[in-house]
Formats: C-alpha cells, sequence, structure tokens
C-alpha cells in the first residue's frame, strides 16, 4: 500500500526542522513527510509587505515559492503557515485531498479554487485567541486609562497627570463595550471584560443572535453599537463585505468620548478617516496594532497625535501561538487520517 505523501512548506517564521518535529505524531498513520521552504531568508519588512498584499489582495496577488508548483504534483497533503495556494498551486496537485493550514483563517489559500478541485482545506482557529484576547483588554485600558502616554512623557523627565481625555476618564464598571465581530476572539474579549463590570453589546453580521445571547450579552445593530458604546474593539475578518466596515459615516455615529480599539485587521478601518477624527477630537482615542502599510512609516501622522496608542502588529505575539497552531491542526489530521468527521473546514 502507497504511503500517504504530506509535504511540509516552511517559511520564515516556521522552521521544516519545527514543523517534523511538531508532526513527528502523525508518522504512525503510515506518512511520507518532504519538505520545501517558502522565502526562509525574509527580513521582518519583507515578511510584513508580502502578508499586507496577501491581506488586501489575495493569495493570487502573491507570487507562490519557487518549486512549490512542481513539488505538489503528486503530494496528498499540504500542510502550510503563510505560504500562498494559488489557483496554479491547485491545479498542479494532481492527487492533493487536504490543505491544512497552521493559521486561524485561510486568507492565504484561494478556497474557491480548492473547493471547485475537490479538495478539503483546514485550519487551526484559536491558536492565537488566548494572545489577541489578553493584548486587546490591555489595549483597551492603556489608552482610556493614559498608562503608555504617561509613561512615555515621566521618562522624559515630565510629572504629568491630565492629559487630553481627563474630563471623561471613567472607570470601566458600568459602560458599555462594543465588540464587533463575536467569533472565537470577540467571545474571549468578553469573557475577560465580564470580570470589569461592564455591559458587552456585540454585533456579527455571520452570526446567530442566539450566540451572542448564550454568552451572556447584548446583540445588537452596527449603528447602536456605534451610538452607545463607550469602547468599541474590531474582530471580525477582513473581506470585500467587511472592508471599511469603519468608515467617515460609522466614526462620526460614535461618541465623542469614546475609544476605538483594533488588533484585527487594519482594512477594517478607513485609516484617513480614523486619522481625521483623531485630529478633530471626534472621538475620544484609539488603539491600534495593525495598518495600512506595514511598518508604519515614521511620517505617518498617528505618531503625531496624542490621542492613539500605537503597538506593531503585537497582539498574536506569544510563545504559546504556535504550539497552539500544531496542537489544534494536529488534532485535525488525526480525525482526517482516521476517517473521522473534521471540525475545521472551510465551508
Amino acid at each position: 500500500m502507497n504511503k500517504t505523501k504530506v509535504l511540509l512548506v516552511s517559511d520564515c517564521m516556521l522552521t521544516p526542522e519545527r514543523m517534523r518535529e511538531e508532526f513527528r505524531g502523525l508518522e504512525k498513520y503510515d506518512l511520507e513527510f518532504s519538505t520545501i521552504a517558502d522565502h526562509p531568508n525574509d527580513t521582518e519588512e519583507e515578511f510584513q509587505a508580502r502578508m499586507l498584499k496577501l491581506e488586501v489582495e489575495g493569495p493570487e496577488a502573491v507570487t507562490p515559492p519557487k518549486g512549490l508548483i512542481e513539488a505538489v504534483e503528486d503530494v496528498d497533503v499540504l500542510i502550510v503557515h503563510f505560504t500562498v495556494v494559488t489557483e496554479a498551486v491547485i491545479k498542479a496537485a494532481k492527487k492533493l485531498k487536504l490543505i491544512a493550514v497552521l493559521r486561524g483563517g485561510w486568507e492565504n489559500v484561494n478556497t474557491k479554487a480548492a473547493t471547485e478541485n475537490g479538495i478539503i482545506v483546514v485550519n487551526s482557529p484559536g491558536r492565537s485567541g488566548d494572545a489577541v484576547a489578553d493584548f486587546t483588554v490591555g489595549m483597551l485600558i492603556a489608552e482610556s486609562k493614559n498608562i503608555v502616554r504617561s509613561s512615555i512623557a515621566f521618562r522624559k523627565g515630565l510629572w504629568k497627570p491630565e492629559f487630553h481625555n481627563s474630563s471623561y476618564l471613567h472607570n470601566l464598571r458600568g459602560r458599555n463595550v462594543g465588540i464587533v465581530g463575536f467569533g472565537e476572539i470577540g467571545k474571549r474579549v468578553a469573557n475577560r471584560l465580564k470580570g470589569f463590570g461592564v455591559n458587552i453589546l456585540a454585533y456579527d453580521p455571520f452570526l446567530p443572535k442566539e450566540n451572542i445571547l448564550n454568552e451572556g450579552c447584548t446583540p445588537v445593530d452596527l449603528p447602536t453599537l456605534l451610538k452607545e458604546s463607550d469602547y468599541i474593539t474590531l474582530h471580525l475578518r477582513f473581506t470585500e463585505k467587511t472592508k471599511h466596515i469603519i468608515g467617515k459615516n460609522e466614526l462620526a455615529m460614535m461618541k465623542p468620548t469614546a475609544y476605538l480599539v483594533n488588533t484585527a485587521r487594519s482594512g477594517l478601518v478607513d485609516e484617513k478617516a480614523l486619522i481625521e477624527a483623531l485630529r478633530n477630537k471626534q472621538i475620544g482615542g484609539a488603539a491600534l496594532d495593525v495598518y495600512d502599510t506595514e511598518p508604519l512609516p515614521l511620517d505617518s501622522p498617528f505618531f503625531e497625535l496624542e490621542n492613539v496608542t500605537i503597538t506593531p502588529h503585537l497582539a498574536g505575539t506569544s510563545v504559546d501561538t504556535m504550539h497552539n497552531s500544531f496542537v489544534i491542526l494536529g488534532e485535525e489530521l488525526e480525525r482526517y487520517f482516521r476517517n473521522e468527521k473534521l471540525q475545521f473546514v472551510k465551508n
């Protein structure tokens, strides 16, 4: 009986040795592993530029790594991290049955082409859920309580107890937090915030209201969330339907004392409209971890604004995140090789 051929595609964030070691437990299923590398020597700037292009334009906008099209020809299972799996790669894979992604989403895979060719796509949902949820709550508190800006001022020798938001520097208890996107991360953010005694409003156009109610939160439409929330945090995936879901009109609906937190995708927010809203003190402030251009250029207006906390795309960073990916995907692959029902299939 022929062995099942599995191709592991490493990248600058993940070595082939790490992939082989993490998937060693699957060898009992009589697998034949091979590996190729995707831009293993990328600088951080090169990697971020390619990922931003992928996020904004989709997988077909990025060129697959050298040798991938040839390597997939007789492969049964393809496992990738950030590597793009384009239509050309899929068409070249004559025997491919499963694409497994070590990420919480499928942005780097042309899922339409995969489906049309009868290929199953699975991922690793929740791998960075705790990291992003922790970071989000931290950003919300840091911006509204002036933690970062007071630290910067103090390091400059300034004892500065007053800031732009001192007149509306409220406690969290009793305030409204609006969560836009109530998937795995949105729910985890909600669960963390419940301990602060806040009221949680949630909007998710892709989720039944019952799912939100079951978590003890209040489902609302987007205009209601924008008008009533004191803090708004975004946790939607970036698609054509969610692009600029927060734009000029939406920012105008927010309270002048409200804060916007984005640790998800930059494309969810019209960046130019947000900059203008912050400049004009139209909203209370913002906390951002993602940007239209990364790394954020040093001449970005965000560096000049006093009412924004900015970090360099760190939300999902944790020593646990990558290991979680292997655990989640490894369990899904075990189900696949045992011919059991899969849990994380792209529909």
